[in-house]
């Protein structure tokens, strides 16, 4: 196997391969999983907020495949976003990378949690859907399983409450600055 540095002897290849795998596996779903949990107080608006209804309602009303459907939309749509963010960053704008990656992330998140809260039972009717969602929550529990991944993602755990407790602290100072600019 041939890589830019060089030749990879062959009973070496597929233990390398693998480990760059497991390695963008475990990158790829911290991310997300981060992403997630700062994203978690959005969703919960959006379920929450009246505007919405009437799509919940609709989305509830839809059969198992139109519901299907709908849910993969967004993943199909918006994930590609992922690898563009990341070409943007590498080639020198960094910002127009990092605004698409959090936009589509945002959106895809947002959407796709919320469809899937309101119609996993109807999903998990589909034996396509129930077989990749059981691989995929295998998949997570052996990543999750692996050496380093629970101090890591307690890691995330501890930078998500860092940039919550960052944005409650910089909230409630431009609440205190507004007051203090209106108090004559």
């Amino acid at each position: 196997m041939r890589f830019p540095w060089g030749r990879i002897p062959g009973h070496l290849a597929r233990p390398v391969l693998r480990t760059a795998g497991i390695v963008f596996a475990i990158v790829y779903f911290l991310f997300d999983a981060l992403v997630f949990g700062l994203l978690a107080p959005v969703v919960g608006l959006v379920a929450r907020n009246p505007v919405f209804r009437p799509v919940t309602a609709w989305a509830r009303a839809l059969g198992p495949y139109p519901t299907l459907a709908i849910f993969l939309i967004p993943i199909i749509g918006l994930e590609p976003m992922k690898p563009y963010g990341a070409w943007l960053i590498a080639t020198d704008r960094p910002w127009t990378g990092l605004s698409v990656l959090i936009l589509a992330e945002i959106v895809k998140i947002t959407v796709v949690e919320r469809l899937y809260h309101l119609s996993r039972d109807k999903l998990l009717t589909i034996p396509a859907f129930a077989f990749v969602h059981r691989r995929l929550t295998i998949l997570l529990n052996r990543l999750k399983a692996l050496p380093g991944v629970p101090a890591t993602l307690a890691l995330a755990g501890r930078l998500k409450e860092l940039v919550l407790r960052l944005f409650e602290t910089a909230r409630q100072d431009a609440g205190r600055n507004r007051d203090h600019k209106r108090s004559p």
